[in-house]
């Protein structure tokens, strides 16, 4: 599972580069800056994989705590 993980990311970064460089162009965003834009972009998504990767690994999904929360979260 964690190989499947490494492989979405790094096909994520490798195509997310390029879309969010030209997105950001066309978007007038000065041509030094579009390359920055697009690893801020990835590294998020790279963060949320990774972090809920780091939950599933320690359990966080096994449990009542969720459903609390959940039952909590949903009359709000």
């Amino acid at each position: 599972m964690t190989g499947i993980m490494a492989a979405v990311v790094g096909l994520t970064f490798l195509f997310g580069f390029g879309n969010v460089w030209t997105l950001a162009l066309r978007l007038g965003v000065p041509p030094w800056v579009a390359p920055l834009v697009a690893p801020a972009v990835d590294l998020s998504v790279l963060g949320l994989l990774l972090g809920t990767r780091y939950l599933a690994l320690q359990g966080a999904g096994r449990g009542s705590s969720g459903r609390r929360a959940g039952c909590w979260s949903s009359p709000a």
